[in-house]
């Protein structure tokens, strides 16, 4: 009989933490599209009734910009086992503008929020 198949040679782990809400985490895996993602993401967090677009933020408030990515893999820009905190989207009111981040996530007492993004800084 012919030999068996290979296994893959690398099984990345592509698991990642938010944080959002009351001091709240929750488990994601990042290995999708980024659209996809972010949208599971809203709905396990329980913030689909919210208007505004969704985003995640590194710890020191630096915005992911996952929406921009569309339909390409999370996993370009998400790094495994990472931790990341959930933020709302607010359009430019020029439209033109980059957004601002307002974070989803209240630190448990004792911890601190992360930083606002800097403001100002273009790609």
């Amino acid at each position: 009989p012919p030999p068996a198949p290979e296994p893959p040679a690398s099984t990345a782990t592509y698991w990642f933490t938010v944080k959002y809400g009351e001091g709240q985490t929750g488990l994601f895996n990042a290995d999708c599209w980024a659209v996809v993602l972010l949208d599971y993401i809203k709905e396990a967090c329980e913030y689909g009734d919210l208007a505004e677009p969704v985003d995640l933020q590194k710890e020191d408030g630096t915005p992911l910009k996952l929406m921009a990515l569309e339909k390409q893999p999370a996993t370009t820009v998400l790094e495994p086992k990472g931790v990341y905190v959930l933020c709302k989207v607010i359009p430019a009111e020029d439209g033109v503008g980059e957004p601002t981040y307002e974070t989803l996530w209240t630190p448990p007492e004792g911890e601190e929020p992360p930083p606002p993004p800097p403001a100002g800084k273009k790609k």
